[in-house]
């Protein structure tokens, strides 16, 4: 079985920053990414089901707004304690992310060929 080049890449990255960062600073980096992609879900609920979809009745608000409100304002605090270093690596890491994904995706024109392959 072939390794991604995706999972050597995150690999060889994660052992610099652990080689030459502490224990704590590479948490924060992590916790970081998963509390941005939990953010970013949250929020995507909400464009998705109640501004595309016009999923307007009550049951629908509580589900599509007040809800990813509550979780998105709850790891808004929880994120909002990380601290400079952990934003400036973790948005530039994004950004190169996103520079990537225009770049493969001919400004996200194409869906990427692992999802055409499901």
């Amino acid at each position: 079985m072939e390794v991604p080049f995706s999972i050597i890449k995150r690999s060889s990255i994660t052992i610099i920053i652990a080689l030459f960062g502490s224990v704590e600073e590479v948490l924060k980096l992590e916790n970081f990414g998963a509390l941005t992609s939990i953010m970013m879900l949250n929020l995507t609920v909400f464009i998705y089901f109640f501004v595309k979809k016009k999923k307007r009745d009550l049951k629908s608000i509580f589900k599509y707004v007040v809800l990813p409100l509550v979780g998105l304002s709850i790891l808004t605090y929880v994120w909002s304690g990380l601290g400079t270093p952990t934003y400036i690596v973790g948005f530039s890491w994004l950004f190169i992310g996103i520079v990537i994904g225009v770049v493969k995706s001919k400004g996200y024109k194409e869906a990427p060929t692992n999802i055409n392959n499901l």
